[in-house]
């Protein structure tokens, strides 16, 4: 390990924990160039920050820039440490592409790199389009992603009749109505809003419409939730 090692200085400087040091290491053991090492120790960095993948468009930055650091460690990173980057995009990608340790995703499942033996096990990082991935978040990702899909294209039609009507009032906004018998006849549905904007009355109202005898289940409008105070 020399003084000059990219990881050793980014661990220094705490912006790698040891084992993203550690795991890009491994990579280079089994036959990764700089420049996939590195974004490996990247890529490790930014899953225990809670995300699932290196975007190439990161290309050229410094790697300070990138990767989370907890908000107690105010201490500056030094220059030397700042000034390790990224490589520029076209080199990074050729150098991804070619890599024993890189599967390429091709936006369906892992697969092997091009010409590698099918006994082998599967690649630890996954160049899907611009992004790279841990193989085992790229899995879980891919999967989630499949079973979504599956879902959203389930449709069954539902007879509701007036249900709606009396569960929401006739003073209800279409866009409501609209939205809980979507919930109904889809195994899937996705309400996105911040505080206040009604996502909570379109998913009472469809499981009060869709419960046991429709015509029974909520004679009057669903209620307000109730907004709570912040002081």
């Amino acid at each position: 390990m020399t003084a000059g090692d990219p990881l050793q200085v980014l661990t220094e400087a705490r912006v790698l924990a040891d084992i993203d040091r550690l795991f890009a290491r491994s990579m280079a053991d089994l036959g990764a160039g700089p420049e996939v090492v590195l974004a490996a120790a990247a890529v490790s960095a930014l899953h225990r920050a809670g995300h699932t993948c290196l975007p190439l468009s990161e290309a050229g930055r410094s790697l300070a820039d990138i990767v989370e650091r907890p908000a107690s460690d105010q201490e500056e990173v030094p220059a030397h440490a700042r000034a390790v980057r990224l490589p520029a995009r076209d080199a990074w990608r050729a150098a991804l592409e070619a890599s024993p340790v890189v599967a390429n995703g091709g936006g369906t499942g892992s697969q092997l790199p091009r010409g590698a033996d099918p006994d082998r096990r599967p690649s630890p990082l996954v160049l899907d389009h611009d992004r790279l991935y841990l193989h085992r978040l790229f899995e879980a990702e891919s999967g989630l992603a499949t079973r979504m899909r599956a879902r959203a294209a389930d449709l069954t039609p539902c007879d509701l009749g007036d249900a709606l009507a009396r569960v929401f009032g006739a003073a209800a906004h279409p866009a409501t109505v609209a939205a809980a018998r979507a919930a109904v006849e889809r195994r899937l549905g996705i309400g996105t809003g911040g505080p206040g904007t009604r996502k909570t009355k379109p998913a009472a109202g469809a499981r009060a419409a869709a419960s046991g005898g429709c015509a029974s289940s909520a004679a009057d409008p669903v209620p307000e939730r109730p907004r709570s105070r912040r002081g």
